[in-house]
């Protein structure tokens, strides 16, 4: 089976025994992936773990992993932690806006289905949000999402005949997902 590196983010968990942990995450290059690490809380003689600790919601690092899509699970082999997101925990607002984003990823899209330039905009709202600007870039991100997922509605034309149109008299068609005139 080929071992595959890529950029993740961390959007679930879930303690599986004292020592392993069940994984979502959310790769640049090959979607969201559900990993099982194996040893992730296990100490090796030297003190150290195989993965850091364990691996935390919302934690980006470079992973390597068992890359067999028609398996449930794969194994993660390798965890390099890159970011932490420690200004997003130090704040339990920041750390629920982070969380939301991550699971309306994990919500809108199957495994395997790549969204590069999705993934460059969570890390980027993850960072944002850490900010002053949290609505801002929060609801920024949902649109991007929307749009990304096919779900953005069109509000600048017609979607029946593809005019533009100012006529006051037009409506919105959530069936057609955009405006009639």
């Amino acid at each position: 089976m080929a071992l595959v590196s890529d950029r993740c983010i961390c959007l679930r968990k879930f303690e599986y025994s004292e020592t392993s942990q069940i994984l979502t995450l959310f790769s640049h290059d090959h979607g969201l992936l559900r990993v099982i690490a194996k040893g992730a809380h296990r100490k090796t003689k030297a003190g150290a773990s195989k993965f850091g600790g364990g691996i935390d919601l919302l934690d980006t690092g470079h992973a390597v992993f068992t890359n067999a899509p028609e398996r449930q699970l794969a194994t993660l082999t390798e965890w390099q932690l890159t970011d932490g997101h420690l200004d997003l925990r130090r704040n339990l607002r920041t750390l629920y806006a982070g969380l939301y984003a991550a699971e309306l990823v994990s919500m809108f899209f199957e495994e395997h289905d790549a969204h590069p330039q999705l993934f460059d905009r969570l890390s980027q709202t993850l960072a944002d949000i850490a900010t002053p600007r949290i609505e801002e870039s929060l609801l920024s991100f949902q649109l991007d999402l929307l749009r990304e997922a096919g779900y953005l509605p069109e509000l600048e034309a017609c979607v029946s005949c593809g005019n533009t149109t100012t006529d006051p008299h037009i409506y919105f068609s959530p069936a057609r997902s955009g405006v009639i005139c």
